[in-house]
């Protein structure tokens, strides 16, 4: 709805002025009088506005008649919520016919959540043009941010190399959100080389431009999914890292995500470390099981295994090791092998098993697993050795 302050145009005949024409004579030429119109919106709606931020919007002010419109400078009206600032180009008072003059009106809720309005009064400079008033409103708004996880555990991860794991981000209200990265403790963005930042972590936003300020927005019930990168360079050290996004000014607009890891040399272990049969009595035989775990990032391919000399120490031939077979290994797979211990007579034997990986380090591409075992049983000792009943009479 506009308001339009329109005039009817003033027919004045001659003889009102003197020197047009003789007093009194009548030659038909009637005289326009020039009038402004203002023509102004009767509201102004600012809509759902982020608390801690700020939104401006325009109110045209325009002149549809033919003379010129003399503007004041705009007054608050009642209620006006302080909320609600506004400015006009003082230059730009005097509004040509046909021309317009916009006041600009800025609404900033600070940290405040509901419903804000004012009135805001236009007036003229000339007393025939009546004042008019708009009505502005605006609500200010928190939005939600759903941040998950908040908690990011990347477990083990080999040394030099990086392990990605994500983080779901979602706007769960109906204002879009500015989304600001801070980097609280062994983080950095992902575009942030390591020579400059050699944190742990990094940040990785793919399908949202970045600005210089490290903000990015988040439509109003959208979604996005960001990447966080671990790259440890120190073996048995545990990083923790923690990062923040904020999505207003004011208290209590941000989420925490806090992260840890631990780089470890070699992603391949197996349990036991070393094999123990005890004692097993010659002829017999005794089954015995070494279990080897991909406890890492990488992809553990077994090539091979066997019993093997280590050390100068050839392996005892009672110990029998399963036939091997190619294994490929993924984070968290394990592959099991079966060792049996035959001993042929008394006596300690030793042994090792052997197990190749393809790690292209070739301190860690073998591992080995020591064997032991003993020929015998129990020792059993029997006493007396000789028993005498003596003398016994029969009876009859």
């Amino acid at each position: 709805m506009k308001h339009i302050t329109s005039w009817s145009r003033l027919l004045l005949p001659a003889f009102a002025f003197a020197g047009f024409g003789l007093a009194g004579c009548d030659d038909g030429v009637e005289i326009v009088a020039q009038q402004p119109v203002m023509e102004v919106d009767e509201e102004l709606a600012f809509g759902n506005v982020q608390v801690g931020t700020e939104k401006t919007l325009q109110i045209i002010v325009a002149n549809t008649g033919d003379g010129i419109l003399r503007l004041e400078r705009p007054t608050r009206g009642q209620p006006f919520d302080e909320a609600f600032q506004f400015d006009i180009d003082e230059s730009k008072l005097s509004v040509p016919p046909n021309g317009a003059v916009p006041i600009t009106v800025v609404f900033a809720p600070g940290g405040t959540v509901g419903p804000r309005t004012a009135i805001l009064v236009v007036r003229s400079s000339d007393p025939t043009v009546p004042s008019q008033n708009v009505t502005i409103t605006g609500e200010g708004v928190k939005s939600s941010l759903i941040v998950d996880p908040t908690n990011l555990s990347f477990g083990n991860v080999v040394i030099n190399t990086t392990k990605t794991l994500p983080i779901t981000l979602r706007n769960d209200n109906d204002v879009d959100a500015t989304l600001q990265y801070r980097g609280e403790r062994n983080v950095r963005l992902c575009t942030t080389s390591a020579q400059q930042d050699p944190s742990a972590f990094c940040l990785l936003v793919r399908d949202r431009q970045l600005g210089s300020d490290n903000t990015f927005t988040l439509a109003a019930g959208d979604e996005t999914t960001v990447e966080v990168q671990f790259t440890p360079s120190t073996a048995g050290l545990r990083e923790n890292g923690s990062f923040t996004l904020s999505f207003c000014d004011v208290v209590g607009c941000e989420e925490m995500v806090c992260l840890e890891g631990v780089g470890i040399e070699n992603g391949f272990r197996c349990d036991p470390t070393a094999l123990d049969f005890g004692q097993v009595n010659p002829g017999s035989c005794l089954t015995r099981t070494v279990s080897c775990e991909n406890i890492a990032n990488e992809q553990v391919t077994v090539v091979t295994w066997g019993l093997v000399t280590n050390g100068g120490s050839v392996s005892s031939p009672d110990f029998e090791a399963e036939a091997p077979a190619v294994q490929v290994l993924n984070e968290g797979d394990n592959v099991d092998v079966d060792i049996t211990y035959c001993p042929e007579s008394l006596g300690e034997d030793t042994g090792t098993l052997g197990i190749e990986t393809d790690n292209q380090d070739a301190r860690l591409r073998n591992i080995f697993v020591p064997l032991s075992g003993t020929g015998g049983g129990p020792d059993i000792e029997v006493l007396p050795l000789q028993l005498n009943f003596g003398d016994r009479k029969s009876v009859v």
